[in-house]
C-alpha cells in the first residue's frame, strides 16, 4: 500500500535525482538537458506542496509520469561524452 510519506520520500528521491541530472548537463554544456531538469525539479516542488490535498491516485501516477521524464532526461545524459581524467592523484 503507498502512502503519503512513501510517495514524498519518493519525490524527494526523484528531486535530487532531477539536480544531479541538472548539474551534470551544465557541466557537459548540455543547457537543453539542463533547463529540463530545473523544470522537473519545479514540479516535484509544485508535487511536494500540493501532496497533503492531492488524493494518492492522483500523487501515484504524478509520480509515475516524473519518472518517466527522469528517465529520458538519463537517457540524454548517456550520449554525453566521457569527462576527461582526472589530473588529480
Amino acid at each position: 500500500m503507498t502512502d503519503a510519506a512513501t510517495i514524498e520520500r519518493d519525490l524527494k528521491l526523484q528531486r535530487l535525482e532531477a539536480f544531479k541530472l541538472r548539474e551534470a548537463a551544465l557541466a557537459c554544456g548540455d543547457t537543453a538537458t539542463a533547463a529540463a531538469a530545473a523544470e522537473t525539479m519545479a514540479a516535484i516542488d509544485d508535487d511536494l506542496d500540493c501532496l497533503a490535498t492531492t488524493s494518492i491516485a492522483d500523487a501515484v501516477t504524478r509520480l509515475d509520469g516524473l519518472r518517466t521524464q527522469l528517465a529520458t532526461l538519463s537517457a540524454a545524459a548517456a550520449a554525453w561524452p566521457a569527462p576527461p581524467p582526472s589530473d588529480q592523484a
